[in-house]
């Protein structure tokens, strides 16, 4: 197993992050510039699959799939683009 010293815990911010509301990116954002001063990259990896299909889909399961899978991420990335660059 490689270990590299930069990539402690403590010093990433993640998991656990419900990017389907629109309102938890804006704080994480705020939270990682609070501890860490800056952002110097995103990841957004973010993803999910489900039975949804166009003969036969729950309208629940496309909401799904468009919240995680474009939304979410779309809205963490607008969120992180609205702050100043240092």
């Amino acid at each position: 197993m490689l270990f590299e010293p930069w990539l402690a815990t403590d010093r990433i911010p993640g998991g656990g992050v419900r990017l389907r509301d629109r309102a938890t990116g804006a704080p994480r954002v705020d939270g990682t510039l609070a501890a860490f001063g800056r952002i110097d990259g995103l990841v957004n990896n973010a993803g999910t699959s489900n039975t949804f299909s166009i003969e036969r889909g729950d309208e629940r399961d496309l909401d799904a799939l468009w919240e995680i899978n474009i939304a979410g991420p779309l809205f963490c990335s607008t969120d992180s683009l609205k702050r100043p660059p240092n």
